[in-house]
């Protein structure tokens, strides 16, 4: 046998993973028995991989790893096989994003308005997309990009007289969520009576 491994890297995916991935399943195919490493740094740290026929060996392996910090990897394979032939060829460049976006609120401020619309506007440090609601989630309203992906609009033309805990919920491009963001308001419209 001179013929190296052939490996085939089930995931991680070539994409970014959030928060809600974690910890991270990395899978790695062999078409013969064989054992496999992994790194994360070029080949200065390895990490064994365990195969499905023992711990070491197998045609597939597995590992996890739930302390990755934000940033970009390339999980490189380091395969060998039973008779000593390698692949070390083989690699996938994915990255890594764990933190909510920021949150904020521009408007409506901790205020009573005696008009209509209330404008709602806030800003995020990354692109994302963002809702609004006045009930703790149970309706959710769009909000509109404002330029770019970091700002949002929306206006409320029928709200009633009263007062409101807005929320926002705000997702980044990794599908990390912030939903820490409200203020508290109020709406009277309504004349005094003479």
């Amino acid at each position: 046998d001179t013929t190296n491994p052939r490996v085939t890297i089930i995931n991680p995916l070539n994409r970014t993973y959030g928060a809600a991935d974690f910890p991270l399943v990395f899978n790695v195919s062999l078409n013969e028995n064989g054992t496999v490493q992994y790194s994360l740094h070029g080949g200065v740290n390895n990490v064994t991989m365990q195969g499905n026929e023992s711990f070491l060996f197998g045609t597939g392996f597995n590992a996890t790893n739930s302390s990755m910090a934000d940033g970009g990897y390339r999980f490189r394979v380091y395969a060998n096989d039973t008779s000593g032939n390698r692949n070390y060829t083989e690699f996938v460049d994915f990255s890594v994003d764990r933190t909510p976006p920021q949150v904020t609120i521009i408007r409506p401020q901790n205020i009573t308005y005696n008009f209509l619309p209330i404008p709602f506007n806030i800003s995020t440090n990354e692109n994302s997309t963002a809702f609004y609601s006045l009930n703790g989630g149970m309706n959710n309203i769009s909000m509109s990009v404002n330029g770019s992906a970091t700002g949002f609009n929306a206006t409320n033309t029928s709200i009633a007289d009263g007062s409101y805990t807005v929320r926002f919920y705000v997702n980044d491009s990794a599908g990390n969520r912030n939903d820490t963001e409200s203020v508290v308001f109020s709406v009277d419209r309504t004349p005094p009576l003479i």
